[in-house]
C-alpha cells in the first residue's frame, strides 16, 4: 500500500510496499531528499547528523557509521547487547504484578541499547528498575522531540511562535 497526502505546504508520501521502500532507500535514494522543510525544524536537536542531511554530507556519515554494523559486529556485540537488555525487560515484566508504563520502559530499553551499541556505554536510562523510571536525559530528549514535532507540523510559523 502506498499513498500520498497533502498538509499545508507539504506532500507526504507513505508506503509499506517493499519494492517502493527499496526504490526510495536504495535504488533511487538521491531523488528522495529531506530538504530544508524537514531538516530546518530538527536542526536544533539533530544538527547536521545523518538523520538530518542529504547528499555528500549524508553519504560520508553513512559510510562512517556503516562500519559499526558489520556482520561480525552484529554477531559479537550488537546481538549480545540486545539480548542482555531484552532479558532485563523480560525479567521486569515477569515480576511486575500491576500495571506499568510500557512506553517509558521501551524508551529506556531503546536508549540504553543504542548507547551501548554505538558508544559501548550505558546512557543510564535505567532499564534495571521499574520503581524509578525517571531519567533526566530521557525526559529532556522526549521534551525535545515534542517541541520538534510541533515545529514540523506548524512550519513555517515555528520560528516566530
Amino acid at each position: 500500500m502506498t499513498f500520498a497526502y497533502t498538509v499545508p505546504g507539504k506532500v507526504v508520501l507513505c508506503t509499506v510496499d517493499p519494492k517502493n521502500i527499496e526504490h526510495m532507500l536504495k535504488t533511487n535514494f538521491d531523488n528522495y531528499v529531506k530538504g530544508h522543510v524537514f531538516s530546518d525544524p530538527f536542526t536544533d536537536l539533530l544538527g547536521k547528523g545523518i538523520f538530518n542531511v542529504d547528499g555528500e554530507l549524508w553519504y560520508h556519515q553513512r559510510k562512517t557509521s556503516s562500519k559499526m554494523f558489520t556482520k561480525k559486529q552484529f554477531e559479537t556485540h550488537i546481538s549480545k547487547v540486545v539480548a542482555s537488555n531484552t532479558a532485563k525487560v523480560t525479567a521486569l515484566m515477569e515480576r511486575e504484578e500491576g500495571t506499568f508504563d510500557m512506553f517509558q520502559l521501551m524508551n529506556r530499553f531503546t536508549l540504553d541499547t543504542i548507547g551501548e551499541i554505538g558508544f559501548s556505554k550505558s546512557v543510564l536510562a535505567g532499564i534495571g528498575s521499574l520503581e524509578d523510571p525517571s531519567s533526566p536525559f530521557l525526559s529532556a530528549f522526549d521534551r525535545s522531540q515534542q517541541i520538534l514535532i510541533t515545529r514540523f507540523w506548524t512550519d513555517p510559523f515555528w520560528k516566530i511562535l
